[in-house]
């Protein structure tokens, strides 16, 4: 058999589909990882990154992941999110989750338009 010939039935690595000599998504370090996390959006942090890798779903849940959170274009995050229609509710539960993911690392929130004194208050733990 000829070098660089597939074998039938065998698996193929990911470092050879990137070309060879590559490295896979998931290996990549935890702290660069959560760098580039903490660049995203709430709705890729929650409905996206957690379901690439077990990797990444641990980088994901480091609360410097969670310092920024921008809930201001509400409608398009709800559908993301797959948000059942109140957004009162949906919005109160998925804030409760993302504070308490960022635990006291929190810099700053951004509110959707029908955010009232309750949220408000809640953010401010």
């Amino acid at each position: 058999m000829a070098t660089g010939e597939r074998v039938p039935g065998a698996k193929i690595s990911d470092a050879a589909v990137a070309g060879g000599g590559g490295r896979r998504w998931d290996d990549l370090n935890r702290d660069l990882l959560v760098a580039i996390f903490g660049r995203l959006g709430v709705a890729d942090l929650i409905a996206g990154v957690p379901f690439v890798c077990s990797s990444w779903r641990d980088a994901a849940r480091d609360p410097l992941c969670w310092r920024e959170l921008d809930f201001r274009e509400w409608e398009s995050l709800s559908r993301r999110l797959g948000a059942h229609g109140d957004d009162r509710a949906d919005f109160t539960g998925i804030l409760r989750s993302v504070i308490a993911r960022g635990r006291h690392l929190l810099k700053s929130i951004y509110f959707p338009f029908f955010a009232d004194d309750i949220d408000l208050l809640y953010g401010e733990r």
